[in-house]
């Protein structure tokens, strides 16, 4: 029988690399294609932030379709927006010197893309956008980069090739992708996540990228509240702001092929706030204090805030003349009904 036969071969090792080697129909002939560096070059925040317009565009420019992205590549394309989110919130209005590391680069590459043939034709955007979103949000080695977003992508060529008896069609595609490579030392801006441990504080970077700082790295003026679950500090234990911009240092790197989403851990340096935070409290000061403090008016605004002030009291002392004049009234006519009933009893 022919099971037999092949059972036999397989067991003495003949004929394995045909069974084993030949592509089925239904998956690509290589699943996990091999990306090629071409170029990099270090990009400061406010040229990362200017790139993600066009990246958004560039995803969403196939509305019809940005639902059929293969694989877990939707998942990585919803992540996008809220990563140009943080970087135009958070790394872009720093009013004070200080500012955040040059974390971010732009690569150019190429990928080995096994595309479905569905994708051919129309949706060729929607089918290179899958293939390459697999790379999105995850650390890789080629790069040397966590990429973000792709600005630009293309075929590299007007050819490409069909392997035995897959239907998948395999060819190179050009990309230039925005990558998140930061470095031991490098200044990060993140905000503080909901859920702290009393082993250290978890940090968000980019509204994506955990970064957790240990208790033995993190300032004396900080303590844990067990009873809040939370970092605090001052006298009146006030707690860790959730969602406040806070400066963090990488200490080192977490990032790895293995993890779908790369995690660093930092240190913590007194006070952590950013500028745009203390800017924005020191405006609340100024406020508080202003209202307890005469301002200095012009002479016009004066005079007519004093006109005003009379007008105002004028009407109070009128409306607390009729009320007195009503009472007397009421009692005027108390009196008269008492003496009325009194006249009654006799």
């Amino acid at each position: 029988q022919p099971w037999r036969i092949w059972r036999c071969l397989h067991h003495a090792g003949i004929g394995t690399g045909f069974w084993v080697g030949m592509p089925l129909a239904h998956t690509p002939f290589r699943p996990r294609p091999q990306v090629q560096l071409l170029q990099s070059k270090s990009i400061s925040v406010e040229t990362a932030a200017g790139s993600f317009p066009a990246a958004l565009e560039n995803a969403s420019g196939t509305s019809d379709h940005r639902y059929e992205f293969p694989g877990s590549a939707l998942i990585n394309y919803r992540q996008i927006p809220s990563i140009a989110e943080s970087l135009q919130a958070d790394w872009l209005h720093i009013t004070n010197g200080t500012q955040p590391s040059d974390c971010f680069v732009e690569v150019r590459g190429l990928l080995e893309t096994h595309m479905h043939p569905c994708f051919l034709g129309e949706k060729l955007l929607v089918g290179l956008q899958g293939a390459v979103g697999g790379l999105l949000l995850r650390f890789s080695a080629a790069l040397r980069c966590v990429p973000l977003c792709f600005t630009r992508l293309r075929p590299a060529g007007t050819h490409a090739a069909v392997v035995g008896e897959s239907p998948y069609v395999h060819f190179l595609a050009d990309f230039t992708a925005i990558g998140f490579a930061p470095r031991i030392g490098h200044r990060l801006i993140g905000r503080v996540s909901r859920r702290q441990t009393k082993m250290g504080v978890n940090v968000v970077v980019l509204n994506c990228f955990n970064t957790f700082v240990r208790k033995r790295s993190l300032p004396m003026e900080l303590s844990f509240d067990r009873g809040k679950a939370t970092w605090v500090h001052g006298r009146n234990d006030d707690s860790l702001p959730f969602g406040d911009p806070i400066w963090v240092e990488v200490a080192s790197l977490g990032g790895n092929s293995s993890q779908a989403v790369p995690s660093l851990v930092g240190t913590m340096r007194w006070p952590p706030w950013v500028a745009a935070k203390a800017s924005m409290a020191a405006k609340r000061k100024e406020r508080s204090e202003s209202a307890y403090k005469p301002s200095k008016e012009s002479s016009s605004s004066k005079k007519y805030k004093h006109i005003v002030d009379d007008h105002v009291q004028a009407e109070v002392l009128q409306k607390q003349e009729k009320k007195h004049k009503k009472d007397q009234k009421e009692h005027k006519e108390l009196d008269i009904e008492n003496e009325v009933n009194k006249e009654m009893d006799k």
